[in-house]
């Protein structure tokens, strides 16, 4: 119990400098209520209303990273050393650069360095157009997802100027005119219903064009007018050809007709 009192002591000074965001008038009701909770030391209530913020949709990113490092900081003083370093590791990811001053107990800053030492892969998305029959089909890959905070992938796209269509369940498939152009972009969802990673968004969408037409294998690329410009060549040969027929009356030359061989005596 001392170290749980020890631990709740530090949250006054924790709340302003690293927990609450600067310049926000109020917080998630379920993250301030954890906060009210842990300050009492009520640690399985804050546990439980923090796990109702996550599981909801309802979360901005700053208050899911508020909930993420309250939970460290309860889970630090439960003294599992293990719970708190998978918190630590969840809100690292989502922001690597945040700066961590005294009033953090070291644990969790030391933890933080650890996390950020193990040189993971960046928290990512990789979306993807890939040509069909009737169109385009759009899915994304997460990446970097170390901390396991990405709970479902919603695929946006649109043909054109049309209505953008969502899927959140599987690939997006859209039939796709010919010269059409579809517009696309992917979000990995996390707790709270936060968008922790994205490529492209809806003012600035990623691009795909329907492939050019492929030319035949036959097709040796000098198209109709080679075959025009033989054809002409040709009757100007026989042209030629015809004219000195008419003009020699159709005999031979004594230099091409042929002779029969001389016999000797």
């Amino acid at each position: 119990m001392s170290r749980a009192i020890t631990t709740a002591a530090l949250l006054g000074a924790v709340a302003t400098t690293w927990i609450a965001a600067p310049g926000t008038a109020r917080a998630h009701p379920a993250v301030d209520e954890a906060r009210a909770m842990y300050e009492e030391a009520d640690f399985e209530g804050a546990l439980a209303a923090i796990d109702r913020a996550l599981s909801g949709d309802d979360l901005t990113r700053d208050e899911l990273l508020d909930a993420l490092r309250l939970r460290a900081l309860v889970h630090l003083g439960m003294g599992d050393a293990e719970a708190m370093a998978e918190a630590v590791s969840a809100w690292v990811a989502l922001a690597p650069d945040l700066e961590l001053d005294e009033s953090v107990p070291p644990e969790i800053r030391d933890a933080a360095r650890q996390a950020r030492g193990r040189g993971d892969e960046e928290l990512g998305l990789r979306a993807r157009a890939t040509p069909t029959a009737t169109g385009v089909r759009i899915d994304a890959e997460v990446r970097g997802d170390r901390a396991e905070l990405v709970r479902t992938v919603r695929l946006h796209g649109r043909v054109g100027g049309g209505a953008w269509e969502r899927s959140e369940t599987a690939p997006l498939e859209l039939a796709v005119p010919d010269a059409a152009e579809v517009a696309y972009y992917a979000e990995a969802v996390g707790p709270g219903g936060v968008v922790v990673a994205n490529e492209g968004s809806a003012r600035e969408p990623l691009r795909w064009s329907p492939p050019a037409i492929e030319r035949d294998d036959d097709d040796d690329g000098s198209g109709p007018w080679l075959w025009v410009g033989l054809g002409a060549g040709a009757a100007a040969v026989v042209g030629t050809v015809v004219a000195v027929l008419l003009v020699t009356g159709g005999e031979q030359s004594d230099l091409t007709r042929p002779s029969l061989p001389t016999l000797g005596d």
